[in-house]
């Protein structure tokens, strides 16, 4: 049995957009006993929707970077939370941002002080919170991540590096997507998602591919040397990668020659 754990934005998604024939690849990898498991930046509900395009359910789905994982009955198994300690002054940090749309993930949910309006992102299924208040909920939520949508990547860096200064050893921010920066616990990663599900189910490395196309894919690379990165996604992450592919259907048909 092989598990092939899979990015979604840039890389099962291409264009924002499934693609047929894909979808009938993995859909017969599935079938043939293997298993087919989503890891994205994504909260849970969208996963779901993606799935349900699929026509199958995965046994587990990976969100939130690394964050979160779900089995297929929606149990929350495993879950990382940004440090209490610190989500006040990162809080202070983040909201004295100018010209930026900060967006609040739970587990399952996620909040915006406002619409997203830079040129990149989107939605797939599950609409955003917009509460201009939602500062004030923070205290009483189990923030997971913060999201900072802007399309200026000069902000991004210095963002990161005053990040990286003031709680380096906690948090980090990490480039998810152009327009994209998480921040998000120094325990999260989706590569430490998978570690710890290869621990749980007693699987073999050999049997673990993954594939990706940013820097959030990175950890999985690092970990997995069955890894694949999408030909058109970061250049520096993807180098990362055992092998450079142009799409998830590539991957399957790599995996499917693999004894």
């Amino acid at each position: 049995m092989k598990y092939f754990f899979s990015d979604v934005d840039g890389t099962l998604l291409q264009d924002h957009k499934l693609d047929s024939n894909t979808v009938e690849l993995i859909r017969l990898f599935v079938e043939q006993g293997n298993k087919f498991i989503l890891a994205t930046g994504r909260i849970d509900p969208d996963i779901i929707g993606l799935e349900k395009s699929l026509g199958f359910f995965g046994d587990y789905r990976i969100s939130q970077n690394g964050a979160v994982i779900k089995d297929k009955a929606g149990n929350v198994i495993y879950k990382k939370l940004l440090p209490k300690e610190v989500v006040p002054a990162l809080t202070d940090y983040i909201f004295g941002l100018q010209n930026v749309t900060v967006e609040i993930t739970e587990v399952s949910s996620r909040y915006a002080t406002a619409p997203r309006n830079i040129s990149y992102t989107y939605e797939f299924t599950t609409p955003i919170a917009v509460d201009p208040n939602i500062r004030e909920k923070i205290p009483t939520l189990e923030c997971t991540l913060f999201l900072i949508l802007s399309d200026d990547a000069e902000l991004f860096k210095k963002i990161q590096n005053d990040i990286q200064e003031k709680w380096g050893d906690k948090i980090y921010a990490v480039l998810t997507s152009p327009g994209c920066l998480e921040v998000i616990s120094q325990e999260v990663s989706k590569g430490n998602a998978i570690a710890f599900l290869e621990k749980k189910l007693g699987l073999d490395k050999k049997n673990i591919f993954v594939a990706g196309d940013s820097y959030n894919d990175v950890s999985m690379f690092e970990k997995y040397s069955n890894s694949f990165g999408m030909k058109n996604g970061a250049a520096e992450a993807v180098s990362k990668a055992s092998k450079i592919v142009s799409s998830v259907a590539e991957v399957i048909e790599a995996i499917n020659k693999v004894k």
